[in-house]
Parts: structure tokens; sequence; C-alpha cells
């Protein structure tokens, strides 16, 4: 009874829709690894979700495909103060450091700026919990590229009296104890945290981890900001360290724009692929298939938006590059070439992929894109110092590594920060 609307080589797409908080977003629905799954776009950025999803069927209400759990029904809200507000399905991880509607007394003052004291508030953007800073009667987050206010919020309030501690990441890990202000879509916790700019100014933020990299995202003059060094807050008679994974959080090197890990496998909502050019180099046990593929594999971003990996032919050899605005971008002859006709990186064998820094061993599992008089090309990418990620073709060069990509009209050769695809 479910409307189709459309089929891809994995099999037909319906209508679909995840549920997240107060938040419900439309997208198609389709089998991945065996389990019903709704792709969606959110935020810049591909979003996949297996749990709380819905399908459109004709002749009764929207129920939820087989196998997959119906969502869970939302809570009654409470009203009592300063406990958890119902209507944010996270609470803040912490007995002492909790949670409470607007104008509760003893709350905690995370900033300053200036004579003014920020108080840490949380609010709800595009159906995701950020957590922020209170200026005036609105509480100030950074999403996207941009500085958002909303009077709709909560603030953290210190219920015990126990003592606040703003301690940086000690042993590279996340304490217990630090207060949880919400989750992304796709389960991504955020953490409430704060970063000292150099004029002396506090500003409160939310605190995720990227790359095994936690950083923390603050607004200031309407804009987003982004900076790995930053304080994280917990209760101090609490304060103890859990069992996370390392992370690096001593490098002094600021990072200004941050955006979702690439992702190997994910698979891209597009129309019907064309006919593919040709398939003559190879790529291990994945496939290259024709542009528009939905099983595209995402090999960088920037800005929040995902880079699928493609090839295509310049002087009758295949380069690979990433995909932008349905273009092929390369880097060749010192310039940034764009190509219409091209053919996209897939696994449908859903075979492990990783990316990894190159090496003599790695080399022989590497991906090939293509082959020229220097060489095979392989495929690999560049990690910016503004933490974009950019993919493009690998030379090997004796005991080297040269790995180019087109930047903004420029053929960009670098040997450091680079990677290359390997099927293990």
């Amino acid at each position: 009874k479910a409307p189709i609307s459309g089929n891809s080589r994995y099999g037909k797409l319906y209508v679909g829709r995840h549920k997240y908080g107060r938040s419900t977003q439309p997208g198609r629905l389709m089998q991945h690894q065996g389990k019903p799954t709704v792709f969606y776009g959110y935020g810049g950025a591909e979003k996949l979700a297996k749990t709380n999803i819905e399908m459109l069927v004709v002749g009764r209400q929207s129920a939820p495909p087989a196998t997959v759990p119906a969502p869970t029904p939302t809570p009654t809200p409470t009203t009592n103060t300063p406990k958890e507000v119902a209507k944010y399905p996270v609470s803040s991880g912490n007995s002492d450091l909790v949670w409470a509607p607007k104008g509760t007394r003893s709350a905690v003052v995370g900033g300053v700026e200036g004579r003014n004291k920020l108080v840490v508030c949380r609010c709800i953007h595009n159906g995701v919990q950020y957590s922020g800073k209170v200026v005036g009667n609105n509480c100030n987050v950074a999403s996207g590229s941009k500085e958002f206010y909303t009077s709709d919020f909560e603030i953290l309030v210190n219920k015990t009296g126990v003592n606040e501690l703003w301690t940086t990441l000690k042993n590279n890990r996340m304490p217990r104890e630090a207060v949880r202000a919400g989750k992304d879509v796709d389960g991504t916790i955020y953490y409430v945290g704060r970063v000292t700019r150099r004029d002396g100014s506090k500003h409160p933020g939310k605190v995720s981890e990227y790359r095994n990299q936690y950083t923390c995202e603050y607004g200031y003059g309407g804009r987003k900001y982004t900076d790995n060094q930053f304080e994280i807050l917990v209760s101090q008679q609490k304060q103890t360290q859990g069992t996370g994974s390392t992370r690096n959080t001593t490098t002094s090197t600021r990072r200004t724009t941050t955006s979702t890990p690439p992702r190997n496998t994910t698979p891209r909502n597009t129309s019907t692929p064309p006919r593919s050019n040709s398939n003559n180099s190879s790529a291990g046990e994945l496939v290259w298939a024709p542009k528009g593929d939905s099983g595209a594999m995402i090999g960088g971003n920037a800005k929040g938006s995902d880079f699928e990996i493609c090839r295509c032919k310049y002087r009758e050899v295949y380069h690979s590059g990433k995909v932008i605005d349905g273009k092929c971008h390369i880097g060749r002859n010192r310039k940034e070439i764009t190509k219409d006709d091209y053919e996209v990186l897939t696994n449908p064998r859903g075979l492990t992929t990783k990316w990894v820094k190159p090496s003599r061993s790695q080399i022989k599992k590497a991906v090939v894109a293509g082959t020229s008089r220097y060489g095979k090309f392989y495929v690999a990418r560049h990690t910016r110092s503004n933490g974009s990620i950019h993919p493009g073709r690998a030379l090997v060069n004796g005991s080297k590594v040269k790995v180019f990509y087109g930047f903004f009209g420029k053929e960009i050769g670098t040997t450091n920060n680079i990677e290359i695809l390997i099927v293990e």
C-alpha cells in the first residue's frame, strides 16, 4: 500500500520520514544493510535513521515499516522544577547541574563579556538541542555558519549548590560528569563547553566530537565559531574520567570550519542514473558507476556539504576528484577542471573501506582511479587547515606520495595531511 517515489539499483524507494524530538524529517525509505532506513537532507548533509521512522501508505495512517519499532511516545511534560523538561529528550547526565525552565533560580553562569554575565542555556533549533549563552531575553546558539537566537529555551541550574568546575579534557577523555546539552539526529552527544577569546571574554557553547577530536562551537557577532581550545563543565566533587576513545585536545591550532565527518558508504538521494561511460579502471572490489548512482561514496566535505568521490576523463586518462553541483572537479595542469560526464565510486557489496596515511604496504590495497604514463592514480584526499576535506588523486613517485585536487579554480598539490582509500 506504500506509494513508490522512485527506483534505484538497490530496489524501490518509498516515502518515509524520521521523528526526533519535535522534529519530523521527510525523506526516502529503502533497504540498507538489511534494514529499512530513511535518508534525508539536514544541515547541508545527508542523514540516515533506522529507528523512529515511518512510511507513507494509502488507506491508513502512517505506520512504521515491518521489523522497525514504532517511535517512542513523547513523555508528559513535568510541572516540577528544576527537573528536566520533557520536550528535551536528553537530560544533563549530572545529578547536581540540571536543565530547568528559564527564570529558575541558581542559574549557572558560564561566561562573561564586558560587565555582562552569560548564563548557560539550551534550545531546540531545527529539531536539535544546542547549548549556548543567554543574551538579553534570548538563548544564542551556533548552527550552520551563523548565530541563532530564540526566546524559547531552558537554563542550566545548580540544584545542590555543588562547586562548578570548568576544566580542560584530561588524559584525552571526556569526564563522566560532563554536562550534556543534547544530541544530534544521528545520535552525536553535545556537551556544555566554553571558549575564551583573545579579548578575555568567555562564551558558552556546545562541544561535540569530530574525527576523534572534540571541538566547541559558539555564536558571536552573528557568526558561528569553532575552537579546539575550550573548557568543559563538570561538578567538582564528581569529576572523574571515562573510558572514551583517544582524542587530541592539546594542539593550539584553531579550527574555524567544522562539518559532518565524511562517510565511506552513505547512499545519496539522486535521480535515475544515466548510462555509464566506461569502467576500464580497477577499483579493487569497489565499482565505478554512472553519475547519479544512489550508492555514491562520500570522500570529503566543506561547510556542511559532503563531496561524493568521482572520476572523469581528461586527455584520455581517468582522474579522481569530488562532485560539486553535479560536476566532477579535478585538478590538472595547475587548474581546476570540471566535467559533466563522470562516474562515482560505489560499494555495492558493503566491503570494509578505510582512509589511511599512504605507505608502501597500504598502496597495494589502494583504490585505483586510472593509469597514466606517470603511473597509477589512486583515490585520495587532503585535509586543509580549516578542517575541510577534498578528494582528489594520488600519484606515487619513488618513496613520496602527492595528492592533487581542484580548489577555487586552481590545482593544489600537497604531501601533507593526505590519505588514500583502501579496501581491507
